[in-house]
């Protein structure tokens, strides 16, 4: 288990054929002048909780991703890494519904509020 702070994430929204559907954290950070920016892409979000600045959330993995408000947004690296991925996702599964998307924060948090309702019932 370990603990991610991203210079930059977006929440992205996956659904592949047979498959349900989940989100997952995309995450740069910038290597700076000595160093390479690198990127991750998370193992599935567990929850959202706001913290006022920023968002904690966990993943599937038992990996926390805690991400400052301020710094939803691509960098040049996550932009070309979702790019990539989108593009495998429409060869794989050509002619198939299929969803490969970024999504705002809100989406995750209704998708978190109305499974747990379902719960409820």
């Amino acid at each position: 288990m370990s603990d991610y702070s991203p210079d930059v994430w977006h929440i992205i929204k996956i659904k592949a054929p047979g498959h349900d559907l989940y989100y997952r954290v995309l995450a740069g950070w910038y290597g700076g002048y000595t160093g390479s920016d690198s990127w991750k892409i998370s193992s599935g979000i567990h929850g959202v909780i706001d913290k006022g600045t920023y968002w904690e959330m966990p993943q599937s993995s038992g990996s926390v991703y805690y991400c400052y408000k301020e710094t939803e947004r691509h960098s040049m690296l996550t932009q070309m890494t979702f790019q990539r991925y989108r593009n495998q996702f429409e060869t794989e599964f050509d002619g198939q519904e299929w969803t490969f998307e970024i999504v705002p924060i809100q989406d995750v948090i209704d998708f978190f509020k109305s499974e747990s309702s379902e719960n409820d019932l």
